[in-house]
């Protein structure tokens, strides 16, 4: 069974001093060795001007598609 957490990407990163982190809390893959790069269940992924996802998780999945495709499977929404 996969295991998942919410997560929000931190944002565009060019000159190091931008952080517009997103709003959404996307369902990310923890069984996987670097959660960090990893693509949402929805197919969210950091682009390549972002720093990743956020280290912090959020209360709950915010993401539509992430919620629909957690009811469709089988999938195990951990809390940290």
């Amino acid at each position: 069974m996969k295991k998942y957490i919410p997560l929000r990407m931190t944002g565009r990163c060019r000159t190091g001093m931008e952080r517009d982190g997103g709003t959404l809390y996307h369902a990310v893959n923890i069984n996987e060795d670097y959660p960090s790069w990893k693509t949402a269940l929805c197919g969210a992924k950091p682009g390549r001007t972002g720093n990743g996802w956020s280290s912090s998780t959020g209360e709950k999945i915010t993401c539509s598609r992430c919620n629909k495709r957690l009811e469709k499977g089988i999938h195990h929404v951990v809390r940290e």
